[in-house]
C-alpha cells in the first residue's frame, strides 16, 4: 500500500475512525507540528511547546519561517481562528 494511501483518514462513521481519531490533549501534545492560523490571517508553523486557558505556546526552531530568531511565540486563544494537526499528531492507543 502507498504511504499516500496510509495516511487517508478511515471513513466516518466507522469503529476504527472512532478508535483511531486523535484527542484535543493528543492532538496538541508538546512536539506536535502545527500550523496556528490567526483571525488576521497569517499563519504560523511550529511545535508545540504548550497549551493552558491562555493560549497556545509554539517553538517555530526547524520550520521554514522567515523570522524564526524572536523565540518562542505565545497566540492567546481570542486571535486563534484555526490550528492545523500535522498528520503524525499523537494518537490515543485504546486502553492507554
Amino acid at each position: 500500500m502507498s504511504e499516500e494511501r496510509s495516511r487517508k483518514k478511515p471513513r466516518a462513521g466507522s469503529q476504527r475512525w472512532h478508535q483511531e481519531a486523535p484527542m484535543v490533549d493528543d492532538a496538541l501534545r508538546r512536539g506536535t507540528l502545527v500550523r496556528v492560523t490567526l483571525l488576521s490571517g497569517s499563519e504560523h508553523t511550529g511545535y508545540v511547546c504548550d497549551t493552558d486557558p491562555a493560549g497556545v505556546l509554539i517553538d517555530p526552531q526547524d520550520t521554514q519561517e522567515e523570522d524564526d530568531t524572536l523565540g518562542y511565540r505565545l497566540f492567546p486563544w481570542r486571535v486563534v481562528e484555526d490550528i492545523t494537526v500535522s498528520p503524525e499528531a499523537h494518537h490515543r492507543i485504546p486502553g492507554e
